[in-house]
């Protein structure tokens, strides 16, 4: 089994239970919590290593378009957000895209355009911070109780077979934010464990999760492999094919002329 030695300081501390942990809380992390409190599990801790973000509704915040990179909605991302009774909070949040802009080579440098309405479900799209904002404003209303959000935290894998319940056992280390260069540092002291029967991976490019299972694997013996499938790490290749496209347009007289 895939296990830090622990210390015997560590052994003999009270190990925090929580029915579900979701490591990281962006888009699906937050909605997978939400998802969870709707199927009535009690206790479910989300932790992220950055701050909670800011209020959805908070135009100083927002009005710095530049800060912030744009996610788009389509009939998938819609079709979950109404099933778990979000859609109205981020639709009056969103910009409808009425079709994709495509660039005819034969067009004047200008760069004419054509739009395309051929969707059956309008794209919107809204800054993905804001989208993270909606779904821990709309969890803080309705599933504080059910619902723990944990920020500043980062949260490392101990043992995926603990005690004779067979639990996922995590270390959880406060977090920290260098303002000069904008790293975020973790620290050892003053961490926890938490212990739960299901944990949600949602910690994106980050991987920490991941990574320990497909370590885990990789230590694995045959006669393990033939006795227990264990985990299965899938990784698909890049297929999606780029296209990049110099189209000529004229600069703004009051952008920098040597741009």
């Amino acid at each position: 089994a895939y296990s830090r030695s622990l210390s015997r300081s560590v052994q003999d501390e009270e190990i925090e239970s929580a029915d579900a942990i979701i490591c990281g809380g962006g888009p699906a992390g937050l909605l997978t919590a939400i998802m969870l409190a709707q199927k009535d599990y009690g206790n479910i801790k989300v932790y992220d290593r950055l701050s909670a973000p800011p209020n959805p509704d908070d135009q100083l915040v927002w009005s710095n378009v530049d800060k912030f990179y744009l996610i788009g909605l389509g009939s998938r991302g819609q079709a979950a957000l109404k099933k778990f009774g979000l859609w109205d909070q981020v639709e009056a949040r969103s910009v409808k895209v009425r079709g994709r802009r495509d660039w005819n080579p034969s067009s004047p440098p200008e760069g004419e355009v054509s739009l395309r309405d051929e969707k059956l479900v309008q794209t919107v799209i809204l800054p993905r911070d804001k989208l993270v904002g909606v779904l821990h404003q709309y969890i803080l209303q309705n599933y504080a109780d059910q619902v723990e959000l944990n920020y500043g935290f980062e949260v490392e894998p101990v043992d995926f077979s603990y005690g004779k319940q067979q639990q996922a056992l995590v270390q959880v280390s406060p977090c920290g934010k260098d303002y000069e260069s904008g790293d975020v540092f973790c620290i050892v002291e003053g961490c926890t464990h938490v212990a739960a029967p299901l944990l949600v991976a949602a910690d994106g490019t980050v991987r920490t999760i991941a990574n320990a299972m497909q370590a885990l694997d990789e230590k694995r013996s045959l006669l393990q492999r033939l006795v227990s499938k264990g985990f299965h790490v899938k990784r698909h290749d890049d297929d999606n094919q780029r296209i990049y496209k110099s189209i000529p347009f004229k600069l703004p007289k009051e952008w920098r002329p040597d741009l």
